[in-house]
């Protein structure tokens, strides 16, 4: 009957023996034709992009590129899976970071003993589970229909995680023959995140690890050297409050698995792990609890950043009285 019938025969039985035998768990990672794409009724979970190339430096700005713009074509079919990285390598944490934003799964290809594990430890909770954004990571509207990897502009990505943004920023271009390359310089703002419609948000930078307060209108600047990047988070401000996460993880507003006000003076959180919590607080609480037991916190009349510290391990709830 020809490539394409044969191919979807081949598709039918592999599915059907991954559902029986594995429970459906199936990544398809090779030979990814479009009678692949198309014959994938029960497996949603697909290679977009090339390898992961340790020995080239020019291919890793371009790989996060290709991965980002193509999932706005696969992210409505598929959920893309952006390959594996070495977390030990010399741009393992850009590939961390990345992997963050993206929404898909997380594998790593080091050599035993070559492993960073405390960056590994900023992508997933103490149990392994990974703290995946909500949707597939696209690009932002301002860059489009521009090439980060050739022109003098940084490569953004958005995803969402609850109700905060995400914004992954990243410096994708090398220098030649072994010259630094380029710093680049650009703004991010709640803007760059389709879904989110607020008047203040609360900003924090992971690798400035800064808190601040804008408007929905107003940017942050930003200035990235080679292998330079930068994940902001974006939350709304309820009620003079807005909960950013654990800021220990590079995702940090997935580590919060839900959040209740049953009342305008009480603020519940439910969250996956423990960790460094910050949260911007226009006045300082009256009380917090965790477990249900009262709990030390800072706070910062000048930052108004709340933070609270958890050496447990394992989900747990937080409750913020005023």
């Amino acid at each position: 009957g020809g490539r394409v019938p044969l191919t979807l025969a081949y598709r039918e039985a592999l599915e059907g023996s991954v559902q029986r035998h594995l429970a459906g768990r199936l990544i398809n990672c090779m030979s990814n034709a479009q009678e692949t794409w198309y014959g994938s009724t029960h497996s949603t979970l697909l290679r977009s992009s090339i390898d992961f190339f340790p020995n080239k430096p020019e291919s890793h700005g371009r790989h996060l590129y290709a991965n980002a713009q193509v999932g706005l074509w696969f992210g409505e079919l598929m959920l893309p899976d952006w390959d594996m990285f070495q977390s030990g390598h010399e741009w393992g944490a850009y590939h961390a970071a990345a992997r963050a934003v993206s929404g898909g799964p997380v594998y790593v290809s080091d050599k035993p003993g070559a492993h960073d594990f405390a960056l590994l430890k900023r992508l997933v909770c103490s149990d392994g589970s990974v703290l995946r954004c909500d949707g597939v990571a696209v690009p932002t509207r301002d860059t489009l229909c521009h090439d980060p990897t050739r022109e003098d502009l940084l490569l953004k990505v958005w995803n969402t995680a609850g109700k905060a943004g995400v914004v992954g920023v990243f410096n994708a271009r090398v220098g030649e023959a072994g010259a630094a390359g380029p710093v680049l310089r650009g703004t991010v703002s709640a803007r760059d995140v389709a879904p989110l419609a607020a008047e203040t948000f609360a900003c924090f930078l992971q690798v400035a690890q800064r808190l601040q307060v804008l408007s929905y209108d107003e940017t942050i600047a930003l200035e990235l050297p080679e292998r330079g990047f930068e994940l902001c988070t974006f939350v709304p401000v309820e009620h003079g409050f807005a909960a950013i996460g654990l800021t220990d993880k590079l995702n940090s507003a997935a580590a919060i698995s839900g959040i209740a006000w049953p009342n305008a003076s009480r603020c519940e959180l439910e969250l996956r792990d423990g960790g460094a919590f910050l949260a911007y607080c226009e006045r300082a609480p009256s009380a917090v609890t965790m477990a249900g037991e009262t709990t030390a916190f800072g706070y910062d009349a000048g930052t108004h950043e709340l933070r609270v510290v958890s050496a447990a391990t394992g989900r747990h709830r937080l409750v913020i009285s005023w």
